[in-house]
C-alpha cells in the first residue's frame, strides 16, 4: 500500500489531480498479468477413462497454480476497493458536511 501514501486525500475539488495520481499507483502496482482461471474438463464421449484422467490430474495440476498465482491479486483487489471505499465516503462526508 506504499503507492496510496503519494495519493492525496479526495476533496472534492482535486478530482484531476487524485485520479492521475491514483491511475500512476494503479500501473506500478499491477506488474504481471492477471492469471487465467484454466477451464474444466469434460469428458468426451469417444474419451477413455485414462486419458480423461489423464486431462483431469492436468487440471488439478493447473488450478492448484492458478489458486496460487491468484491469490495476491484477490488480496490486491479487495484492500484496493477498501481503500476507494474508504474514500469515497470520507468525500461525501466532506461535501455533505
Amino acid at each position: 500500500m506504499n503507492l496510496l501514501n503519494g495519493i492525496p486525500e479526495l476533496d472534492g475539488r482535486n478530482y484531476e489531480k487524485w485520479y492521475q495520481k491514483l491511475e500512476i499507483a494503479l500501473a506500478m502496482a499491477i506488474n504481471t498479468p492477471q492469471p487465467q482461471e484454466p477451464e474444466k474438463p469434460m469428458r468426451a464421449q469417444n474419451e477413455t477413462v485414462g486419458a480423461f484422467t489423464a486431462r483431469q490430474k492436468r487440471y488439478d495440476e493447473e488450478k492448484t497454480l492458478y489458486d496460487n498465482e491468484m491469490a495476491p491479486w484477490a488480496d490486491s483487489n479487495r484492500k484496493g476497493k477498501a481503500d476507494l471505499c474508504q474514500e469515497e465516503e470520507e468525500e461525501f462526508k466532506v461535501a455533505n458536511g
